[in-house]
């Protein structure tokens, strides 16, 4: 779009922002122009439902979230636009009103190709366009609260598994080594699992903290004591986990 390449060149290579709101995006006007502008998250979009009356600007990221939020708003923009389809068709509930309409029709008897008004051709092509689109809608509605069903369904088991997993980390845990000689010394030690500890819970680090019993039996222990604890290459620990 220059007769100057290198104007071009150089125009091209300054350094510009993205004016989206809440987009942090800068670089080369080039990258913007080719790339950016279109693939940008924070690009405002008009929702999907514009044609049965939302309004809404949209980030492109955040449709479906809004799809999601607005469902119940956009069933009754849905129901509205129906609603007027159906007056502007001059479809009645009123069955009398029909059947003197049909009457009428009857009684002038077949109309020929050319005495179809305008208007009407028009208007009967517009109605198929629009109950085509409500058929579309429809669909994705349909779509959007199978899939929201489903994700609430996946949540409530989720939470259920993890209430089951918290209510187990609440008893009261004991190892015991066991002394499979005559003295039947055991090692024992017990603790009792805080839920609210960050060893209790999924590691947001690559280090996570040990807990529990760090110092349940020294290497000195272990060694004075190890025909006991071991015997034929195999050593026992109990696990007791109290209800």
């Amino acid at each position: 779009c220059f007769k100057d390449r290198a104007i071009e060149k150089e125009i091209l290579n300054l350094q510009v922002f993205c004016h989206n709101q809440g987009c942090t995006w800068s670089g080369p006007l080039r990258e913007l122009e080719e790339k950016h502008r279109t693939t940008c998250e924070q690009k405002p979009l008009r929702c999907p439902f514009n044609v049965v009356g939302c309004t809404e600007m949209v980030p492109s990221h955040k449709v479906h979230e809004h799809n999601q939020a607005s469902m119940q708003q956009h069933l009754y923009c849905v129901l509205q636009s129906l609603q007027g389809l159906v007056k502007q068709a001059g479809v009645s509930s009123e069955g009398p009103v029909l059947a003197q309409t049909i009457g009428r029709d009857k009684g002038r008897g077949p109309k020929s190709d050319g005495d179809k008004e305008p208007w009407r051709d028009r208007a009967e092509e517009e109605l198929k366009v629009k109950v085509q689109t409500f058929e579309n809608i429809v669909t994705v509605l349909n779509r959007e609260v199978g899939e929201t069903l489903n994700a609430v369904l996946a949540q409530e088991r989720s939470l259920k598994e993890q209430e089951a997993v918290t209510a187990q980390l609440k008893s009261k845990v004991t190892f015991k080594l066991l002394d499979q000689s005559e003295r039947r010394q055991h090692v024992v030690s017990a603790f009792k699992p805080d839920v609210n500890s960050a060893s209790f819970r999924k590691p947001a680090q690559p280090m996570n903290v040990a807990s529990g019993c760090p110092e349940f039996l020294t290497l000195a222990q272990l060694r004075a004591n190890w025909r006991g604890f071991v015997a034929d290459e195999v050593m026992f620990i109990k696990v007791i986990v109290e209800p």
